[in-house]
């Protein structure tokens, strides 16, 4: 017979054996048996390995961490960069990654053959960039946002395998890098390459964002230049532009208390037709002169306007106008000139005007008013 006070203690260290766990009752184990033998072995084996594993994980840490810092990255992002948007070359300066984001002080892209653009100026762009995000398979950056961008668009296409290959590059899918939309806080965008098809949208903040089939684009803010419509102020301008079609859905400009409204499509290709129909209300006349007519020629006119030609040839884009003097609209001739100076003001407000022929392209003498 085991003393009681003996049997109390087995007990008592029993219990705290088996309180350690099952791999603590396998590592001191005293049995002989030959299952015994091969669990402390295999234990002492799974200890080592994940010994290794650990290592290895630290590692791997280490290098997806810094491998952004590496020069074999940088060279990387930049020709895959030009690769997406067909660009001759890129050059990126202050790529970091930070909390999970990705940022790039400053990018720029020289445009090639299967670029819509000529030259690409960005800063600021951020986007989402995980550990594994360019070593295989697809990357979500999810929304793109840039602070300020210029982009000198092309008016046009060299050739028709010069079109296609821009078409491809704007709407050829891109598997590896995805995003639903890029946000630029400060959009500056120009076309044309001469005086009479120049244009400019500056210091918008533009949205673009992926549809099924293209682009959808809202600026708001900046300002609207195109020929003898000079620095319009943008309230909005929604447009969607598709394979072959940049389609002008709705937009509202101003310029002091008058508006302009235009709608329309531009079709694309080698030489891009314009057909744009415009209305305007109450426009100043001063920033539709020509700077010889300014000083002496004031007002506001309203009207409707076709506008058409292209921006790749040498006609340029043309203006259809029909102008005519509302209620509210007035044009002043001032006494500048010497064949005025025995006239203080001529107000022309209320004359039974029919209507103000145009010619938008010469100098200072291009008013004619007809009186029926």
């Amino acid at each position: 017979m085991r003393a009681p006070q003996d049997t109390s203690f087995e007990d008592r260290l029993s219990h705290w054996i088996a309180a350690q766990g099952f791999w603590f009752q396998l590592r001191h184990s005293t049995g002989k048996s030959l299952a015994a033998k091969l669990a402390g072995r295999l234990l002492s084996v799974t200890a080592r390995l994940l010994v290794v594993v650990l290592v290895c994980a630290v590692a791997a840490g280490i290098y997806l961490m810094k491998r952004v810092e590496s020069a074999s990255f940088r060279e990387g992002l930049k020709k895959s960069s030009a690769a997406a948007l067909g660009a001759e070359s890129a050059k990126v300066t202050g790529f970091q990654r930070e909390r999970g984001k990705a940022f790039i002080h400053r990018f720029e892209a020289a445009g090639g053959q299967g670029a819509f653009f000529t030259h690409l100026e960005a800063r600021g762009v951020r986007y989402k960039m995980g550990l594994f995000d360019g070593l295989a398979g697809e990357w979500d950056a999810g929304p793109i946002t840039v602070t300020a961008a210029r982009i000198e668009a092309k008016a046009g296409a060299a050739d028709e395998a010069e079109g296609a290959a821009v078409s491809e590059g704007l709407f050829g899918g891109h598997d590896w890098f995805e995003f639903p939309l890029v946000e630029v806080l400060d959009a500056t965008v120009l076309w044309g390459y001469s005086e009479r098809t120049r244009g400019m949208i500056q210091g918008s903040h533009l949205v673009i964002q992926k549809v099924d089939d293209g682009w959808h684009l809202r600026f708001r803010g900046g300002r609207f230049t195109q020929n003898w419509l000079r620095r319009l102020e943008i309230d909005e301008l929604v447009a969607h532009l598709s394979p072959g079609v940049l389609e002008i859905e709705s937009s509202r400009m101003r310029s002091e208390k008058g508006t302009l409204l235009l709608s329309g499509k531009v079709v694309g290709g080698v030489r891009p037709e314009l057909a744009l129909d415009a209305t305007f209300e109450n426009l100043p006349l001063r920033p539709v002169l020509p700077s010889e007519a300014r000083g002496f020629v004031e007002g506001t006119i309203s009207g409707t306007a076709k506008i058409g030609g292209s921006t790749n040839s040498q006609d340029g884009v043309t203006f259809d106008c029909r102008v005519v003097l509302g209620a509210s609209d007035e044009v002043v001739l001032r006494d500048r000139l010497p064949l005025l100076q025995a006239l203080t003001v001529v107000d022309l407000f209320r004359l039974p005007l029919a209507g103000l022929s145009t010619d938008l392209m010469k100098g200072p003498t291009w008013w004619l008013l007809t009186m029926p």
